[in-house]
């Protein structure tokens, strides 16, 4: 299979209609991630859609957490830096594109998926051993991906939450 029919897979399952379907692609995804070694710009924005749907279809609140959290550690099982970084950057740039047609009923979860990242990049950094190079890398993509950007509600959430998760993920 080609790089391109495994993404339609894989994001068709992401957010078909049955949980269980969704699941099982949820964990496919995970295992398809860690054999990644190149992905272009456009892939990465097609999956970060499909993982935002198949959050968007999620409804019960310990659910919306726990598959939040399944999609943040996705972060820690690409190979490289520079995979990260692309993860981290098409995430904040399908939070904004899609921030306008967030009704009050998913403002909540989408919140959640904000925090966990910020606390996984974080936990990142940690584990990089507070690699310079890594931390500047990712703080740009921050910066440039969502800081200086509208619309407002991730911005001002990330502002809000950046030092209570930061003490968090470095335990002080």
């Amino acid at each position: 299979m080609s790089f391109e029919a495994d993404v339609k897979r894989l994001t068709r399952a992401l957010v078909h209609p049955e949980k269980s379907v969704r699941d099982e692609a949820i964990v496919k995804f995970s295992k398809y991630v860690r054999a990644l070694t190149h992905v272009e710009d456009l892939d990465m924005l097609k999956l970060w859609k499909a993982l935002y749907y198949c959050l968007w279809l999620t409804d019960k609140e310990h659910i919306q957490k726990q598959v939040s959290g399944l999609f943040v550690q996705l972060l820690h099982k690409f190979q490289s830096l520079e995979l990260r970084v692309l993860y981290i950057k098409h995430f904040y740039t399908t939070m904004l594109r899609e921030w306008t047609l967030v009704d009050q009923y998913r403002a909540h979860k989408l919140y959640v998926l904000l925090r966990q990242m910020l606390r996984e990049i974080f936990s990142l950094f940690v584990a990089s051993g507070y690699d310079a190079d890594t931390i500047e890398t990712v703080l740009g993509t921050l910066e440039h991906g969502v800081l200086t950007k509208t619309p407002n509600g991730p911005r001002f959430h990330l502002t809000d939450i950046y030092l209570e998760e930061l003490a968090g993920a470095t335990e002080g």
